[in-house]
């Protein structure tokens, strides 16, 4: 499914995003995470879009997360693809909340997430939906849910 999608479009695949001046505007101002929270590179383990396995067989995902940066990288049997752009947290939300911004794109992913050690689980709204407002993702909840393993240095 994703060995067909240019860079750009595996990203948008991911979700729809909202232009940034279509998103409302928050009292809470989003902060960069905390060093070591959100930071280092994980292994995407289960994504499911729609309620839907979206990951072909060999298909590898990986998000590495450093500062307010972030890099997607996506190996395929027969290419590897890398994008990426910046981000911004706010861990104190209940649940916490995530902004990504691919580069050269003028759209804002909105996401929530939760990490239990090494475990970060991200729902992410597709189909310029507002954000999730819980971990799941069905046929019904136009969502994709990501659930990564943070790697080992």
């Amino acid at each position: 499914m994703l060995r067909h999608l240019p860079v750009a479009a595996l990203v948008l695949a991911v979700c729809i995003p909202v232009r940034a001046a279509d998103l409302p505007k928050h009292s809470e101002t989003p902060v960069a995470p905390a060093t070591g929270t959100l930071d280092g590179k994980w292994k995407v383990v289960s994504y499911l879009k729609r309620g839907k396995p979206a990951l072909d067989d060999g298909d590898v995902m990986w998000f590495t997360f450093t500062g307010g940066d972030f890099v997607l990288e996506i190996k395929q049997p027969d290419k590897t693809v890398k994008t990426g752009g910046t981000f911004t947290a706010n861990p104190k939300a209940d649940p916490p909340t995530m902004d990504l911004r691919p580069e050269d794109e003028k759209v804002v992913v909105r996401a929530i997430y939760k990490i239990d050690k090494d475990t970060l689980t991200l729902c992410i709204g597709i189909t310029g939906t507002p954000r999730p407002k819980k971990f799941e993702s069905t046929e019904d909840t136009e969502a994709s849910l990501l659930v990564l393993q943070r790697l080992k240095k």
